[in-house]
């Protein structure tokens, strides 16, 4: 069954492609710096009100943010996510982080 193959076993099958193993970090770099550009557009939405997330007296962020990412979009991901972090509340944490890879 060809789904066994890709989820369960692909490693090891004969059908499936090689997974490149080189890192790209030109190519990260430049997601994650939009990720960053992104976050920094996301926190003005937030601190404006125009996003609804809640926040405490000293305008941190309490409530968890959950991110769902698609492979290369894990780069942009993680730019976003070194913006949203320095909003957050002391002792909280983000929420949930999905990475959908293939």
């Amino acid at each position: 069954m060809l789904i066994n193959c890709f989820f369960f076993i692909c490693l090891s099958c004969q059908t499936c492609d090689p997974l490149n193993d080189t890192p790209n970090e030109a190519g990260y770099n430049i997601r994650y710096q939009a990720g960053v550009a992104d976050g920094l557009l996301l926190w003005a939405d937030i601190e404006s009100g125009n996003i609804k997330v809640l926040m405490d007296d000293n305008n941190k962020i309490l409530g968890k943010i959950d991110i769902i990412a698609h492979s290369f979009g894990f780069a942009h991901a993680m730019g976003v996510l070194s913006v949203l972090n320095t909003h957050m509340a002391p002792n909280k944490k983000l929420g949930r982080f999905y990475v959908i890879i293939r």
